[in-house]
């Protein structure tokens, strides 16, 4: 996606939720539910004043969270991110795409006094992890985005056999969390999903840590 077009496209996603709110607003009573259980039922109040806070917050969050991974690579020293700054160009765009989705789920959830994190939340961070794991399967080393543990940094070898396989894996875990949470009943759902997420994190790490052990004693 070239530049302006992207830049464009970032702007229309930031837009979106306040659009959504301008169109909502009206409607919602005047105390809404913040903040939801794993059952998806309330469990935190507010007036709906506060809601133009939260919305306000995430967008601007948002904003400064696509600046930040956009243009990293000009305050790398050794200029190592640049190297991959066509992902983390989509990277930051994904994670635009994933605040704007969660932002417009919160204000649904707040209208319809209830939050389904099995059918919203949680198949939306699946697909997040689908689009990460593809970005980071190819990811360059660097200082700023990726799996960056003292094994990693190390070593590059280590480094792209972590994320090949950290990125295989957040692929096939975000297919199970999209695929497989809107059928789970409950706070099932949000437990399988808290599972994958353990399983997403800790394995590249234990990983990276047994490729540095083998390739240590070999030396």
């Amino acid at each position: 996606m070239k530049k302006p077009l992207q830049e464009t496209f970032v702007v229309l996603l930031i837009a979106l939720p306040l659009v959504y709110l301008i169109k909502v607003y009206p409607s919602l009573p005047a105390v809404i539910p913040t903040h939801f259980g794993l059952d998806g039922k309330p469990n935190g109040f507010s007036d709906k004043q506060r809601i133009i806070w939260i919305v306000l917050f995430i967008s601007l969050l948002s904003a400064g969270s696509y600046l930040l991974i956009r243009y990293l690579p000009r305050f790398d020293p050794k200029k190592t991110s640049s190297l991959g700054s066509g992902n983390m160009q989509k990277l930051a765009v994904a994670v635009v795409a994933l605040m704007s989705a969660v932002t417009i789920s919160l204000l649904y959830a707040s209208l319809h006094g209830s939050m389904s994190f099995n059918r919203l939340f949680n198949p939306l961070m699946g697909i997040f992890f689908i689009v990460a794991g593809n970005l980071m399967y190819n990811i360059k080393p660097n200082y700023f985005v990726g799996i960056r543990i003292p094994w990693t940094l190390e070593s590059e070898d280590n480094w792209r056999a972590t994320h090949h396989l950290g990125g295989k894996l957040w692929v096939i875990g975000g297919v199970l969390i999209t695929v497989c949470t809107p059928f789970l009943p409950g706070k099932s759902g949000g437990y399988f999903f808290m599972a994958c997420v353990l399983i997403l994190a800790l394995v590249p790490i234990m990983y990276s840590f047994v490729y540095f052990k083998k390739n240590r004693s070999s030396l």
